[in-house]
């Protein structure tokens, strides 16, 4: 329907929806190949959203959610994804914001986060007998605090596996924690983890080794409340 207003993706798709958002009335930006001209006002427009709502939404189109949060952060520069949300067959609503504060990241959004050894299985992603980083990333920026972190997932045992929160590519270790499966679908609940100030390139690693058999199907980052509370 049209009043999307930010679209990135097929360049052949998004143009065109620019065109019938601006003919119904809308104020749109197409955030894919040739939107260079007009990337500044695309960008204040984009931080005006976020200031007013906390966040901004760009439709994907056609395109994974990783080739259109790339353009997205070519044209209007450095803004984080934290989640995502299917509309409908080949288009994703991908939400953004200027400084993270927590991270969520399930479905189509999780498998398309970067993996060293895993292959993905419909909804999860499977290690295939090697050792190595099972997913990594999202190198996005959050604010300091405390969080908790959870890891959703299936295991048939679980022997060497971890979770960590790293920052400046691995050599800052913020927490880490053993997985183990848990009789509710998750392989971590409610780790504690505790920045002391803002980080810029923070990343949710899993290791696992050829010993483990695991099956992930995503993790949240979140803040806790005054109480412990989420």
């Amino acid at each position: 329907a049209p009043g999307g207003q930010l679209y990135s993706g097929d360049y052949w798709v998004v143009w065109p929806s620019v065109l019938r958002d601006m003919m119904n009335g809308y104020k749109a930006y197409g955030l894919t190949y040739r939107g260079e001209a007009n990337k500044d006002e695309a960008r204040k427009y984009i931080l005006d959203l976020i200031n007013k709502n906390g966040k901004a939404s760009v439709y994907c189109l056609n395109d994974t959610i990783q080739q259109c949060t790339s353009q997205v952060g070519s044209l209007v520069g450095p803004l984080h994804a934290v989640g995502s949300t299917p509309v409908k067959d080949g288009v994703f609503k991908l939400d953004f914001v200027e400084k993270a504060s927590f991270l969520d990241f399930q479905g189509d959004s999780f498998l398309n986060l970067p993996s060293q050894i895993s292959s993905v299985g419909g909804t999860q992603k499977i290690i295939q007998q090697q050792s190595g980083f099972l997913v990594y990333g999202p190198y996005t920026t959050i604010k300091s605090g405390n969080y908790s972190l959870n890891v959703s997932g299936s295991s048939e045992y679980l022997v060497d596996a971890y979770v960590e929160i790293v920052s400046a590519k691995g050599s800052n270790l913020h927490a880490k924690f053993m997985l183990e499966q848990l009789n509710d679908g998750y392989l971590l609940k409610n780790g504690l983890v505790n920045l002391e100030e803002d980080v810029s390139d923070l990343e949710v690693r899993v290791w696992v080794s050829k010993k483990d058999k695991v099956n992930l199907f995503g993790y949240s980052l979140k803040p806790l409340r005054r109480g412990g509370g989420q």
